[in-house]
């Protein structure tokens, strides 16, 4: 009985912290998140959620105390956007079909997450 409550309380701490995984909290008090996106408002999103998640088990809000972006990918970045919006237009084409998840899959392969995210916030 003690095994699977071990093994209970270890999956769930485990998959508590995956909402927060890239958090990095600091001994300042001031935590950072930094992400990888296919977009700048995807990665905002994203470090946004994280850092939310990350307060709201402290019972606390998170106030963002800098943030900043920058393109990392290996693509000219008017070329990376220009393809981010042919995937667009491909997925309005083909929605709903198989080939639209398989043209998805091909193009992030390809692409990569082009942007990274860096987030300072404090837990208020």
């Amino acid at each position: 009985m003690r095994y699977f409550l071990s093994l209970f309380l270890l999956a769930t701490f485990l998959t508590s912290c995956a909402h927060h995984r890239d958090v990095r909290p600091g001994a300042d008090g001031v935590h950072r998140v930094q992400v990888q996106a296919e977009t700048k408002q995807e990665g905002q999103r994203d470090s946004l959620s994280q850092a939310s998640h990350y307060c709201e088990t402290l019972k606390l809000r998170p106030a963002i105390v800098k943030e900043d972006h920058s393109y990392t990918g290996q693509l000219d970045e008017s070329i990376y956007q220009n393809t981010q919006k042919a995937k667009e237009a491909a997925n309005i084409l083909l929605g709903g079909t198989s080939y639209q998840h398989e043209a998805n899959q091909a193009a992030s392969s390809l692409l990569g997450k082009a942007y990274t995210i860096n987030m300072s916030f404090k837990c208020q």
